[in-house]
């Protein structure tokens, strides 16, 4: 018996590791990579980002393409816009873009940039979403989320309107460091906007505050601390924000969802940059990063979700994202994108699954697409499919994230506009900016 278990353990221990499921599956797309921008010199990354402004005009579309150059975590310089008025065919000359740093006099960060935004058939106006983050000398980052129009399709925006939740002072310019400003109202943008069937805007946030209500030792019983959010940080929500087009005023009115967190020691940064899509029975769909940094009771990184049945008004309680048969899957903390495509009527998500445990924001790499099981809330595992990968000679700290995803509205295909961050081995910032085209599939037959 002993020699038989011997044997048994012997045969274990050789046994090949489990395949991932994009190494066995029927691929769902078909993947174009090429380089669409170079970097500029040793040290410096370029990073390329498209969008749509405006109505969908098929080939006669706006785009937005903006520019930029980045040698540290988070901080883009030498901002340079342009604009296409036939679906990326032809393009203006490139023009100078307002930077979104700077320094008060005082010496604190600000940063003041776009986030996501979306046509309006309804109001006929170009909605986006601006964030304005503050570093005051304690280290700690306040995040406020402004909602900014647009009548002529992005080039100029209206004053922005700050997204309200709880008491507090509005922004005003001539007081930015006002306290009942900076400590209240807290959200942080999302990755897109969601039109409800119905019209209304679904703009979800993370970052908000928890009510002072709620004990600590409920938010943070293990008294996780992690960069620039200590103990007792209670700016680790998520939040809902619906916008209606009122005609007869001319404005939107927001109102505000519950605010919905995890516990520090299931992710010590909280929910972050969230992906909204509504399904086809109604409920709202918010997927969010989380991330295991500096947590001592161990935790492995995965993706969290929330699901309204109400609209928006009401978040239940955040739970693991896991494949449609139950299994769990490892995710950094990185971003993410839900998308559904207007041919198959398939919603689609796109961001990191790792084939071993996240350490933080690491691995980022591979970059996958999967099917949403729309019924149980899932990805479905046998389509998950490769869309990029470390390959030889990419570095250890390559980084498939942070990109721009849109479906091409006259072709129909997703493209992704990436910075292979960290591809070359010696040198993390000397990286250049790919553009992917993914043309979906036709759907397999289904197998009785």
């Amino acid at each position: 018996m002993f020699t038989t278990l011997l044997s048994l353990l012997s045969l274990l221990s050789t046994s090949p590791p489990a395949q991932a499921p994009w190494e066995i599956n029927a691929p769902i797309v078909s993947v174009n990579k090429q380089v669409c921008r170079t970097h500029p010199t040793p040290g410096v990354a370029v990073n390329i980002s498209q969008r749509y402004m405006g109505p969908d005009l098929g080939v006669d579309s706006q785009r937005w393409e903006r520019m930029t150059w980045q040698k540290a975590s988070d901080t883009p310089y030498n901002l340079r816009q342009r604009w296409s008025s036939d679906n990326g065919q032809t393009w203006t000359d490139w023009e100078a873009y307002s930077e979104p740093v700077r320094r008060l006099p005082g010496g604190q960060r600000v940063y003041w940039g776009p986030g996501p935004c979306v046509y309006d058939p309804i109001s006929q106006k170009t909605v986006g979403i601006w964030l304005r983050q503050t570093q005051l000398g304690d280290g700690r980052y306040h995040n406020h989320s402004f909602v900014r129009l647009s009548d002529d399709n992005g080039r100029t925006w209206s004053d922005p309107k700050l997204l309200m939740y709880e008491d507090g002072a509005d922004f005003n310019p001539a007081d930015p460091l006002n306290l009942t400003f900076l400590k209240n109202n807290h959200a942080y943008f999302p990755q897109n906007i969601a039109i409800r069937r119905d019209g209304a805007l679904v703009v979800p946030g993370v970052g908000a505050n928890i009510a002072d209500r709620v004990p600590m030792g409920e938010i943070n019983p293990h008294n996780v601390s992690a960069y620039f959010l200590p103990a007792d940080s209670r700016n680790l929500g998520a939040i809902c924000f619906v916008g209606t087009w009122d005609h007869q005023k001319g404005r939107y009115h927001w109102a505000s969802s519950n605010v919905v967190w995890v516990p520090r020691h299931v992710s010590s940064r909280g929910l972050l940059e969230p992906s909204v899509a509504e399904l086809p029975d109604g409920r709202l769909l918010t997927i969010y990063r989380d991330s295991n940094q500096n947590i001592t009771h161990y935790q492995d990184g995965r993706k969290r979700y929330t699901i309204s049945t109400d609209g928006g008004a009401t978040l239940l309680t955040p739970a693991e994202l896991t494949y449609n048969d139950g299994s769990r899957f490892y995710s950094p903390s990185s971003i993410h994108r839900l998308i559904r495509h207007s041919q198959t009527g398939k919603l689609y998500w796109v961001g990191n699954i790792c084939t071993r445990p996240a350490n933080g924001n690491s691995p980022r790499y591979p970059l996958i697409i999967a099917e949403v099981d729309e019924t149980t809330v899932a990805l479905k595992k046998d389509t998950v499919t490769l869309i990029d990968d470390r390959q030889t000679g990419d570095g250890p700290a390559l980084q498939l994230s942070n990109f721009a995803l849109f479906e091409d509205r006259a072709t129909h295909q997703f493209e992704i506009y990436l910075t292979r961050l960290g591809e070359n081995a010696t040198d993390l910032w000397s990286s250049n900016a790919y553009k992917y085209t993914l043309t979906v599939r036709p759907s397999r037959p289904a197998t009785h």
